[in-house]
């Protein structure tokens, strides 16, 4: 008889009995004669194990490999022991002894026969394809059948995934110069307040993300993310930055999210700013440390719903000092999927920030005759996210963004003393689009185009537009680098 001619009804029956059982049936390779076992009323395929006929089964990892063992009684209702050894790969993991005794399961093809109790042997399959071989050591002469199957982890070992990018993106206003500073700045003027070299610039991008992930599958997912950014700028290289960042997230698939994260930015350059206490411009920085918390539902509900907290600590070089600051932002936005493929969040956040206002020590900031840079922001924001299609090596991703705020100065200084912070409001407009192109395996070319401004208003300063208005046009590509890996 044919080795490979076994019933296609009896595995189509296996098949069925596995998916029940959230298990996914295995043929061992070059499959014997298949014999059919029922059990409780259903149905179930097994294969023979005889001595010198290893059995030999491919399978997919990470997963656990079981082999359900059943001694076969043909003449004899007599217990008999089962020895098999165990191989991974070719290399013998263990050898196991069982038991065979007579159980209440039939042939139903075969009345004559009597089936054995079930034993198990599992073994755990690392990540990648391998192979179990099952050597039939005793009984020397007679079968046992064995059912092999692949079943899900309980808890999937530990993945790496990573991600790497490289751009470029050029800036048309790199420190956010107002028309009038610009028209300064190329006749030539006021060049101890316009040091730089340029006031558009191209920069170099490069991103890199590790990011560990622990998953019970349709359980709970936790995964540890460490990302460093660094933004190069080609001309005025002291506009150049890093940003650093470590995230936590814990997720119950299909209910909830908690999101911690952590991030920093060692040293940021704004552009020169008048300092009162030298009577010139200076360069002014500032460092940025930040925690967030966020909160929000995982496509359990109609609208999924999120609700976030950040703190940041801003403090600036010593000339500076004034502008030191603690904001708190809250955050809520929703998240509609109106359709497949097509994912629309809007948004709404409040962010609250305190600057220290003094620049010696024992100063009370209500009495000081430094800057109050205290606000109030009220932001909106609305995403949307399209897979518009399918290309070779996957999803063509358009996206699109709109952002509004509303800044409002609440400084207490009389007007003469901090004219530009007292009754001062700013708005901001922020509109990008961009698209995501997969080229390769693992490979994804990214661009975008972003207009950005702000415009300013003031009950003291009439005039205060011509030096804080501003609008900035951006442009960029990238090429995204990403992999996965479990880690056995």
């Amino acid at each position: 008889m044919n080795r490979r001619a076994f019933p296609p009804a009896l595995v189509l029956a296996a098949f069925v009995c596995a998916a029940a059982a959230q298990a996914a049936p295995l043929l061992p390779v070059d499959a014997a004669e298949s014999v059919e076992i029922e059990v409780g009323g259903n149905r179930y395929v097994y294969f023979p194990l005889t001595a010198g006929e290893p059995m030999t089964i491919e399978v997919e990892g990470p997963s656990l490999f079981e082999a359900i063992v059943r001694g076969r009684f043909t003449g004899s209702t007599s217990p008999f022991p089962i020895e098999i050894a165990v191989l991974l790969d070719g290399r013998p993991l263990w050898t196991t002894v069982l038991r065979s005794e007579t159980g209440s399961s039939v042939y139903p093809a075969h009345p004559g026969w009597s089936v054995g109790r079930p034993d198990d042997i599992k073994v755990d399959i690392p990540a990648g394809t391998h192979t179990v071989e099952l050597r039939l050591v005793r009984p020397a002469r007679g079968t046992v059948d064995v059912n092999p199957v692949r079943r899900e982890l309980d808890v999937l070992p530990w993945r790496l995934a990573w991600e790497g990018g490289l751009g470029t993106t050029y800036d048309s206003n790199v420190y956010r110069y107002s028309d009038e500073d610009r028209e300064e700045y190329l006749d030539g003027l006021r060049v101890d307040r316009y040091p730089m070299d340029a006031l558009d610039d191209l920069r170099l991008e490069t991103d890199a993300e590790i990011e560990l992930i622990r998953e019970e599958p349709d359980e709970r997912e936790t995964s540890l993310r460490f990302s460093g950014r660094w933004r190069l700028y080609t001309v005025n290289g002291d506009k150049s930055f890093s940003m650093l960042s470590a995230r936590l997230l814990e997720t119950r698939p299909g209910l909830a999210y908690l999101r911690a994260e952590y991030s920093a930015i060692p040293s940021y350059r704004i552009r020169p700013l008048w300092d009162e206490d030298s009577g010139e411009y200076r360069g002014c920085d500032y460092r940025k440390h930040g925690v967030s918390l966020e909160l929000g539902s995982d496509r359990s509900l109609p609208v999924d719903v999120r609700a976030s907290w950040g703190y940041d600590a801003y403090r600036y070089d010593p000339d500076f000092i004034e502008y030191d600051a603690n904001a708190s932002t809250y955050g809520l936005r929703l998240v509609i999927r109106p359709a497949a493929g097509l994912r629309i969040d809007l948004g709404y956040e409040l962010r609250q920030s305190l600057a220290r206002g003094t620049d010696e020590e024992g100063e009370v900031r209500s009495l000081s005759d430094d800057s109050d840079a205290t606000y109030d922001q009220d932001a909106w924001e609305g995403r949307v996210r399209w897979r518009a299609g399918r290309l070779e090596h996957g999803s063509l991703i358009l996206t699109g963004r709109v952002r509004h705020a509303r800044r409002y100065f609440l400084t207490s200084h009389e007007p003469d003393e901090d004219p530009y912070h007292r009754g001062r409001e700013d708005r901001f407009w922020t509109v990008a689009a961009g698209a995501d192109v997969p080229v390769g395996s693992g490979l994804t070319l990214e661009g975008f185009l972003e207009y950005r401004s702000r415009t300013s208003n003031s009950e003291v300063v009439e005039s205060i537009g011509g030096v804080k208005d501003y609008t900035d046009y951006r442009a960029g590509m990238a090429i995204i680098v990403e992999g996965v890996r479990f880690l056995d």
